[in-house]
């Protein structure tokens, strides 16, 4: 449990990701917000479970793909938040950092 109203500062999400036989888990802290650096994370591995999003049931080949831009935007210019360059897929999650010196 956790968050903003709770004794404690933890956050938890559960995500199922599609994996045939390894993952990969890069996590990155940024201290900027809260006052106690301590974090807690947990992965878990089952093999042979469908993975759903949004009620589609995706192929047992699927790939997360991480699109990211890191450039300078001007004011009221858009940005494209996926881009599928061929074939099929599903938007799983947008997370938006922005920062300004305005």
């Amino acid at each position: 449990a956790g968050g903003p109203n709770s004794s404690s500062p933890a956050w938890f999400m559960n995500f199922r990701i599609p994996f045939t036989s390894s993952v990969r888990v890069t996590l990155f802290h940024r201290n900027t917000l809260i006052q106690t650096p301590e974090f807690y994370f947990i992965v878990r591995g089952a093999r042979d479970m469908p993975i759903q999003v949004g009620g589609y049931t995706l192929p047992k080949t699927a790939k997360l793909l991480l699109q990211k831009f890191e450039g300078e935007l001007q004011p009221l210019e858009w940005l494209a938040v996926t881009d599928v360059k061929s074939g099929s897929g599903i938007h799983f999650a947008s997370t938006i950092a922005v920062a300004s010196n305005d």
